[in-house]
């Protein structure tokens, strides 16, 4: 078995035939796919069809729902599995569960009809989500919200939970604070601000590139007796949020969305992108600056 941590016999089977007859439908739209979009939208058509099953899950920790490797691009494929990034593809059908349950099931067929046309599978994502009323930029930032309070946002939470390694961990960032946090394309990330203790306030400032990589901040108020609404951040814009004793935590979560690819269909070495092309903004910073009164 090329997955032993999954369904094992006839369950084994069932979700094979769902995945792979997929693949067969997905050669008659476009053969030349990016094979991310062929394989997380494969992975999803598992659950739809055999629902009870849930072999999927296994691939959760390799995926934007992992606790180590949430930062990878959602495109990323490393065909190398001795490699960071391995696996990553089958992951990432959980960006297609979070559309499905908030936009439902069609999004996957849409995005396909629009791949048939020509544009490769972030295009076609981005092209789907447009037909809703649906900015992208914004999306991919509340999917990577959604990611860290997965608990709550998505309706098989209780199973996610219990397997290990899912779950995005946020790096700890003491104030003051003063850096440029570097991302690649497509990615999201995650920091923690915790009170030292005496403190009312934190200001935090978060200067973003050009509007044309997508970029999108939002600070989370962390309490034990539950967390505030996530605050979006304006760029460059002092943002004064609540770091007093009742507060856990600020939670500062960084999106690049950038879907801009040069020399599509050009790329000779691994890891691959979308359109087997390369990413143009894989170098887009993040200024923080974290202050308390």
């Amino acid at each position: 078995r090329q997955f032993p941590t999954g369904a094992s016999g006839k369950p084994a089977l069932q979700v094979t035939a769902a995945h792979e007859f997929l693949h067969l439908v997905q050669f008659g739209y476009d053969a030349w796919e990016d094979f991310w979009f062929f394989e997380s939208t494969a992975v999803w058509m598992e659950d739809e069809v055999y629902p009870l099953v849930n072999d999927n899950i296994q691939y959760l920790p390799v995926g934007p729902l992992s606790s180590t490797f949430f930062w990878l691009p959602i495109d990323i494929f490393q065909p190398d599995p001795s490699q960071v990034g391995a696996g990553n593809e089958y992951g990432t059908w959980v960006i297609w569960r979070y559309l499905s349950e908030r936009l439902g099931r069609d999004v996957v067929r849409d995005a396909w009809n629009i791949a048939r046309g020509g544009p490769y599978g972030i295009q076609a994502l981005e092209a789907m989500l447009a037909t809703r009323g649906q900015g992208w930029a914004d999306t991919f930032h509340q999917f990577a919200i959604a990611n860290y309070f997965f608990r709550t946002s998505y309706s098989e939470a209780a199973l996610y939970a219990t397997v290990p390694g899912v779950g995005p961990q946020p790096q700890p960032l003491a104030v003051p604070f003063t850096g440029s946090i570097p991302m690649g394309h497509l990615s999201n990330d995650y920091y923690l601000f915790t009170p030292p203790g005496g403190d009312p306030a934190l200001n935090l400032t978060v200067t973003m590139s050009g509007p044309e990589t997508n970029p999108r901040a939002s600070a989370v108020v962390l309490r034990a007796t539950g967390n505030d609404p996530p605050v979006s951040l304006t760029s460059g814009v002092p943002t004064p949020l609540p770091f007093d004793s009742t507060v856990t935590g600020v939670l500062l979560v960084l999106s690049n969305g950038s879907t801009r690819f040069a020399a599509c269909d050009t790329a000779q070495a691994t890891p691959f992108y979308s359109c087997f092309g390369a990413p143009v903004d894989d170098n887009v910073s993040f200024a923080v600056t974290a202050t308390s009164p």
